[in-house]
C-alpha cells in the first residue's frame, strides 16, 4: 500500500457548529469524548458509580472488545501499527447528536489526525476517528464495531469502494452478534468468478454486498466458523454491558480467516491499481473509482483460490500479477490459507455426496397458475420455502405452490428432503 500524505482533518468533517465534547474516558488506547449537558449530551445513569455514564462506558467496552477480537485473536492488520498510519497510538470516539456528523448512527474516518491534549496522553499522540451517534445504545446496537472495522480496511487498504466497505462489515457484525452468519444468496461453491453480468449488479451494492459476496465465501471456506479459544478471546467473553448482557454473544465468526487474508491482499493490489491508473495520490475521488472495482474484485478471487482450486481467472490488473509481489510477511500472515488448501466445505460435504440425481437436475418450475416459470435446480426444502439454483450462480426461495411440471414429482423431491433435513 502506497504511502500518501492525509489532506484532511477528520473531527471537522462535517461543518463548524459542533457541540463541545469536555469529558472524557479512556480504556487502554480507546478514547471517548462526550457531554453531559447540551445537545449531545449522553445519558447520566451510572450504576457502578464509576463516575463514568454507564453509556460512555458501554460503547468504549464494545469498541475494545471489536479491536481485540479482530486484531489480537484474529490476527487482522491493527490499524494503530498499519503503514498508512505512522505515529498513531489512539482511537478518538467522539460521542455527538447524529445531525452533528450527517445524520447516522455512527462515521470513521481515513485520516489520522493530532490526538486531543489529555492527561493520560503524550503531547506527540496522533488518533484515528470515529463519530458515535448519542443516541446509540451498545448493547442493542453494533453500530461501534462497525465503524472499527471500517479502520481497519482504511488501516489495510486505500481502497473505499461502497460493496466492499460496507458489504465487508456488515459480515464483521457477526463477530460480536449472535444472529450467525444471516444471508447466503449466492452459491458458496460458486461459480467463482460470478457470472460477469452479475458483477455491475455487485459493484453497484453497499450494504447487501453482504449476502451475494461476502456471506457465501464465509460460508465456503469456514462452514463450522468457529472462533480460536485463546486468553485474549476468553478476556472477550467476560466483558458485559451495565446491563448484564455480554458484549461477545456468541464464540462463533464464519469466515475469519479468509477475509483477514482478503484484506492483506487488497494492501498489494492498491499499489498495482496506483501505478496502473497513474494516479498522482489517493485522493477521495480515486479512493473511491469504479475503475477500481476490477482490482478489488481480482483481489478476492486471487485470495479466494488459494483455498479452492476451482477459481477461475478474472483479471482486472492491466499487466501486473497481483501475487507476485506477495512478502515473506504476507506469506506469514497468510500461512494457514497456503499450507492448508482446501476445496470448498459444500465440494466435499455429505449433502453433495448424497443428494439425489433427480433432484440435481436443470428444470423448468413453474407456479400453479403458470403465470411464473425459472429454469433451475433443486438445493433444499426448509419450513414451507424451496430453495432453487439458477443458472446464473444466484439463488431464489420460494414458497410451496411452486411446482415441478407434476405434483408427483413435487411431492417425492419433498420427502427426500425431509429426510435428509440435517444435510
Amino acid at each position: 500500500m502506497l504511502l500518501v500524505a492525509g489532506v484532511g482533518w477528520p473531527e471537522y468533517s462535517y461543518g463548524q457548529n459542533k457541540s463541545e465534547l469536555p469529558k472524557h474516558f479512556v480504556f487502554d488506547s480507546v478514547r471517548v469524548f462526550y457531554a453531559t449537558e447540551g445537545p449531545s449530551a449522553v445519558p447520566l445513569e451510572d450504576t457502578n458509580a464509576s463516575g463514568t455514564p454507564d453509556h460512555v462506558e458501554d460503547i468504549t467496552k464494545q469498541i475494545w472488545a471489536a479491536k481485540k477480537l479482530f486484531c489480537d485473536v484474529l490476527e487482522f492488520p491493527d490499524p494503530l501499527t498499519s503503514e498508512r498510519y505512522p505515529g498513531v497510538t489512539c482511537i478518538e470516539v467522539y460521542l455527538r447528536d447524529r445531525e452533528e456528523f450527517g445524520g447516522g448512527n455512527g462515521a470513521a474516518y481515513d485520516e489520522s489526525q493530532r490526538a486531543r491534549k489529555i492527561p493520560e496522553g503524550k503531547p506527540d499522540d496522533r488518533a484515528i476517528v470515529m463519530n458515535i451517534g448519542r443516541h446509540v445504545v451498545a448493547s442493542q446496537n453494533i453500530t461501534p464495531a462497525h465503524e472499527f472495522f471500517h479502520l481497519v480496511q482504511y488501516g489495510a487498504t486505500y481502497f473505499k469502494r461502497r460493496w466492499f466497505l460496507e458489504g465487508q462489515t456488515r459480515w464483521s457484525e457477526h463477530a460480536l452478534g449472535k444472529d450467525g452468519i444471516g444471508d447466503v444468496k449466492y452459491f458458496p461453491q460458486g461459480p467463482w468468478p460470478q457470472p460477469a453480468m452479475n458483477l455491475p449488479t455487485l459493484f453497484s451494492m453497499t450494504y447487501d454486498a453482504e449476502f451475494v459476496l461476502w456471506n457465501p465465501i464465509a460460508v465456503g471456506t469456514d462452514p463450522k466458523g468457529t472462533l480460536p479459544l485463546t486468553p485474549e478471546l476468553k478476556g472477550v467473553a467476560g466483558l458485559r454491558y451495565s446491563d448484564g448482557s455480554p458484549v461477545l454473544n456468541d464464540l462463533s465468526l464464519t469466515g475469519a480467516d479468509i477475509m483477514r487474508e482478503i484484506l492483506i491482499e487488497l494492501g498489494k493490489m492498491d499499489d498495482i491499481a496506483f501505478k496502473e491508473l497513474e494516479y498522482a495520490d489517493w485522493s477521495e475521488a480515486n479512493q473511491k473509482a469504479s475503475e477500481t472495482d476490477n482490482y478489488i474484485y481480482q483481489a478476492i478471487m486471487d485470495t479466494l483460490r488459494r483455498r479452492y482450486r476451482m477459481v477461475g481467472p478474472f483479471q482486472g490488473t492491466k499487466s501486473i500479477a497481483a501475487d507476485s509481489s506477495r512478502s515473506a510477511n504476507d506469506d506469514k500472515n497468510m500461512k494457514r490459507a497456503d499450507a492448508n488448501p482446501q476445496p470448498f466445505a459444500h465440494d466435499n460435504s455429505d449433502a453433495k455426496k448424497t443428494l439425489a440425481a433427480d433432484a440435481r437436475k436443470w428444470r423448468i418450475w413453474t407456479t400453479r397458475d403458470g403465470k411464473h416459470k425459472v429454469d433451475a435446480k433443486f438445493v433444499k426444502y426448509i419450513a414451507g420455502t424451496l430453495t432453487l439454483q439458477k443458472k446464473d450462480g444466484t439463488a431464489v426461495d420460494v414458497k410451496l405452490d411452486l411446482l415441478c411440471h407434476d405434483d408427483k414429482e413435487f411431492v417425492m423431491q419433498r420427502k427426500w428432503t425431509k429426510a435428509s433435513e440435517s444435510h
